[in-house]
């Protein structure tokens, strides 16, 4: 008996020394398996946010926000492969900062378009001149991208398999739609070179070298798939939008709202039937037939089968243009957020048996590299947020202030 009261004893011990107490009113995203974004503030003042890494330390304090400028020159805080860009609430500097170097990266600038494949593009106004251009992860410029690119970028794409979509001015034609007055987009490498020069009416970035875009036919918006010499070679038959390519299959759906998938060649694999369907991740796919959800692969096989719950939970929703966010997190967690009522409300965490995994009084959000933020109750009444594990323990509580 006393063999095992010692044991428990341990256990809960260790289980308390892992939940490391961190200086700050919350807990805001799981950035990856190594950092978290933490804030001060709360819903009646602006929160300060800043990033610990997974021993605890603080890398960035609680210091940066974004602006709520013109649409132009407004600021979002956002973390792109581990490069976090904000506002410093004690300069007003905009900053760049590489978190995985702990380095600040020193350009001033006015906008931007976040890191991918190593590439960010920013703008800054300088001498009444509008200077656009590239930068790699460690703070080397690449290239200047062309002098008539828009200096506004909120219609611009990151870079994908070597090519990023941009828009830039051009000549003004009072006969154009107001669509075509102003602006046009193009398709540039990463030399800046101009690569795609081809009129469409809306433009995706480019995933299994196709890149979804969208033309105008008799005034319907229809929607095709070009290449990367931007030849059109899935035709503009879809009413709905398809979404962009993953696992070579793009999901689309029929006038009925009835999903099915194609091929990187246009040619139908799996029959439109389902009443709801993710993206295809690692050759898995979410998707619902009748009252049924399912697991099924890229031959349409069933893979799992729940039977209990109702609908994906409200706030869960993917909204990415791969349509994968949801399908990941189960692949890679095997956890995930559900309603046992077609509202969507009602928030449970299951496994994959469907059972209920943490505490009931648990509000978790989506698992991220097996991490999750969570909100609850604590012994004061006091709502607050923790990150947790796949196993559910806490491993980082906010260090309690008697103030």
């Amino acid at each position: 008996m006393r063999k095992i009261t010692l044991l428990l004893a341990i256990l809960n011990f260790n289980l308390i020394s892992a939940q490391t107490p961190i200086t700050c009113d919350g807990f805001s995203e799981i950035i990856d398996s190594k950092y978290f974004l933490t804030y001060i503030g709360n819903n009646h003042q602006a929160k300060k946010y800043g990033i610990i890494d997974i021993e605890g330390n603080q890398i960035i304090e609680n210091k940066l926000i974004s602006n709520t400028g013109s649409s132009y020159f407004k600021i979002k805080l956002s973390i792109s492969q581990n490069v976090i860009f904000g506002i410093d609430s004690n300069t007003k500097k905009k900053i760049i900062y590489n978190i995985e170097t702990q380095n600040s990266i020193d350009y001033e600038y006015d906008n931007y378009v976040g890191f991918n494949e190593n590439i960010a593009i920013l703008w800054k106004v300088k001498n009444n001149e509008n200077l656009i251009f590239a930068i790699d992860r460690q703070g080397n410029k690449l290239f200047d991208l062309p002098k008539n690119t828009s200096n506004d970028l909120r219609d611009f794409g990151k870079f994908n398999e070597g090519l990023a979509r941009i828009q830039i001015n051009k000549k003004y034609n009072p006969n154009a739609s107001v669509f075509q007055k102003l602006k046009k987009t193009v398709y540039i490498d990463t030399l800046g070179e101009i690569k795609i020069d081809k009129q469409f009416k809306y433009y995706g970035d480019f995933y299994n070298n196709r890149a979804r875009v969208c033309k105008e036919i008799d005034g319907v918006e229809k929607w095709g798939f070009i290449n990367k010499k931007g030849e059109v070679i899935i035709d503009f038959i879809f009413s709905e939008i398809p979404t962009e390519f993953n696992n070579n299959l793009s999901r689309v759906k029929t006038k009925d709202k009835l999903y099915g998938y194609i091929d990187i060649n246009g040619i139908v694999v799996i029959k439109p039937k389902y009443i709801f369907a993710s993206g295809f991740y690692n050759d898995n796919a979410l998707v619902k037939k009748d009252k049924t959800w399912l697991i099924i692969n890229s031959k349409d096989e069933i893979l799992h089968e729940f039977k209990k719950f109702a609908t994906i939970a409200i706030g869960f929703l993917d909204h990415s243009s791969k349509q994968i966010e949801i399908i990941k997190t189960i692949v890679e967690n095997q956890i995930f957020n559900v309603s046992f009522d077609l509202l969507g409300w009602g928030t449970k965490t299951i496994n994959m048996d469907e059972k209920e995994t943490f505490n009931k009084d648990w509000k978790v959000g989506r698992f991220k590299e097996g991490y999750s933020v969570i909100g609850y109750f604590n012994e004061k009444k006091k709502f607050v947020s923790a990150i947790i594990n796949k196993k559910g323990d806490l491993i980082f509580v906010v260090k309690e202030n008697q103030f």
